[in-house]
């Protein structure tokens, strides 16, 4: 749908950096050419490779940058309302450098590049103007300043549509400081992530806090809703202690917990499934297993073993449980910060013909 001129249309063009140096006459010409696109969860705006073409600029929502990094997609950044996509491939000529999407929802104003090019040629202080703009953004980006980092702009969306590591990733990159919290049913309320420059240092999620709230938040997928908040200075918890460890180490071990959960999960029956008890044999009562010995592939293969006493009083727990008729999924729902361990030792107990 090609629009008419407003003055709000030009308030609105005048928001984005990009467009500040621009007389009214080039805003007339650029609302005149574009167009309004409402976009929906999953919607890609431009395609990593393609030749560029348009420029589209946000009016609301936020859109996702991915690249192809070793064969995988990765996410690199958002782009806010007020940020254009699209532009550094029509001034330079050069492919689109990353697939954009909608997770969520959006509004795009959409400028074809050929009228975006024209402006720039028939005027040498618009080009100027832009070129300014561009190297400013450059610059911040380059500095990676603290300070900048606390005037991100608030991040909010469904968790249905977003994914909380990779939201944490990128405010772990870009060294941002404020608290990332969760409306998320399934664990009673909200929860909440607390960002210091880039380090996790606090975490909360029902009744978890610290290292095991952090882990279980960065891999379970989760409903409801996220919002960050950038904040100045750090505003956690003081009663708790800080998050051991970097908060790239954190990302990599939850990513770890995520797969290995997944595989026993598929080799389970479903989480609302009542076992039975079919065997009285006690396979609890062998020896620990060496501390600091990786059994993680034993255990997705459902030989589990004890490493510590309170590993083995965990496993007499969910036998006693599961044989009165409890669900999987019930027990994780008591016990998330074990949920990966339950799973483990549910597949032994079935593997060894005790429970079906």
């Amino acid at each position: 749908m090609v629009l008419g001129a407003s003055n709000q249309a030009f308030l609105f063009l005048r928001q984005a950096g990009l467009f500040q140096s621009l007389g009214e006459d080039q805003l007339r010409v650029l609302w005149a050419s574009g167009e309004s696109v409402s976009c929906g969860p999953g919607h890609v705006v431009v395609e990593e490779g393609t030749p560029a073409s348009d420029l589209y600029l946000v009016k609301s929502g936020v859109l996702e940058a991915r690249r192809q990094i070793e064969g995988n997609s990765q996410l690199v950044g958002y782009i806010f309302p007020g940020e254009c996509v699209g532009e550094m491939s029509i001034l330079t000529g050069s492919p689109r450098s990353a697939t954009v999407r909608v997770p969520e929802r959006a509004e795009l104003f959409r400028v074809p590049g050929l009228v975006f090019e024209r402006l720039l040629r028939a005027d040498v202080e618009v080009a100027v103007g832009v070129a300014r703009a561009l190297a400013i953004r450059l610059e911040r980006q380059n500095r990676e300043q603290p300070e900048a980092a606390t005037n991100m702009r608030q991040l909010a969306g469904d968790l249905q549509y977003f994914d909380v590591a990779e939201v944490c990733q990128t405010m772990i990159q870009s060294r941002r400081t404020g608290v990332l919290s969760l409306s998320a049913p399934p664990i009673g309320g909200d929860a909440k992530l607390y960002f210091e420059e880039g380090l996790i240092r606090h975490a909360r999620a029902g009744d978890l806090v610290g290292h095991d709230a952090a882990l279980f938040l960065l891999r379970t997928k989760l409903s409801g809703r996220f919002e960050f908040r950038g904040t100045a200075t750090y505003s956690g918890p003081g009663d708790v202690a800080d998050i051991d460890g970097g908060s790239m180490g954190l990302l990599l071990e939850a990513a770890q917990q995520r797969d290995e959960i997944e595989h026993l999960q598929e080799r389970l029956p479903g989480l609302d499934h009542v076992f039975q008890r079919v065997s009285e044999a006690d396979v609890l009562s062998g020896p620990l297993a060496p501390i600091g010995e990786d059994i993680s592939s034993e255990a997705t293969r459902g030989r589990w073993r004890p490493t510590i006493e309170e590993d083995r009083e965990l496993a007499r727990r969910v036998l006693a449980q599961l044989a009165a008729g409890e669900t999987l999924g019930r027990l994780i729902t008591r016990e998330v910060s074990r949920e990966r361990d339950i799973l483990a030792i549910t597949l032994m107990l079935v593997a060894r013909g005790v429970l079906r």
